[in-house]
């Protein structure tokens, strides 16, 4: 590959320019020149090293400009997941104790976590007991166990049977490995007792940062 000479060739008078002398300091060059390494409408010109150039082919519609894996060049590529959202509204309860999947499992979501390694979690549903001033319980699990701050406990002493209430929380959570995919499910069930913790209109919502 052609490089930029890292000394230029001073000439002198009555030199005998051979030609290794004009390919290091004329030809050498002009392969390097943008117009030499670009090649096709929408090329970019990037440093792959000292003194050396290269050539990013276009990328497609709705790419990012980003560094690769390796982290010693850019290149174009599909944004990763950004904010993904999923929702159910099947009414399920459980005498679990918590956590616990409901008949229908989930909602769940997938995201490729960034280079901060942090997510904001956001989930709600709407929530009852059957038993009155029991407490009925929610949380999101990331594959590992159920994320810190994020179990919220709905009910108690001041709630009757079957009394419908909102329940959910926004909670940022951190610590994950760049690049990962990551499943975050959410999670139910009760303080342990024998009632049974209702749940409907499931949503949860995760946005890497």
């Amino acid at each position: 590959m052609a490089t930029w000479p890292t000394t230029p060739h001073d000439f002198t008078p009555f030199e005998v320019v051979t030609a290794s002398i004009l390919d290091a300091n004329i030809r050498d060059p002009l392969q390097l020149a943008p117009n030499a390494i670009v090649t096709t409408q929408g090329d970019s010109l990037i440093v792959l090293s000292a003194n050396t150039f290269g050539r990013v082919a276009a990328g497609n519609y709705g790419d990012v400009w980003r560094m690769n894996s390796a982290e010693d060049a850019q290149e174009w590529a599909a944004p990763g997941a950004l904010d993904q959202f999923a929702f159910i509204s099947t009414n399920e309860a459980t005498s679990s104790t918590f956590p616990a999947n409901l008949a229908t499992p989930g909602p769940s979501v997938t995201v490729t976590i960034l280079a901060s390694g942090e997510v904001e979690i956001e989930f709600d549903a709407e929530v009852y007991n059957n038993t009155s001033g029991q407490i009925s319980i929610m949380g999101v699990d990331d594959g590992s166990g159920i994320v810190s701050g994020t179990q919220v406990d709905v009910g108690g002493t001041n709630y009757g049977a079957n009394d419908l209430n909102p329940g959910g929380r926004t909670k940022k959570a951190t610590g994950y490995t760049p690049g990962d995919s990551v499943t975050f499910t959410l999670k139910y069930g009760n303080d342990g007792g024998a009632d049974s913790a209702g749940f409907r209109d499931r949503s949860l919502k995760v946005r890497p940062l």
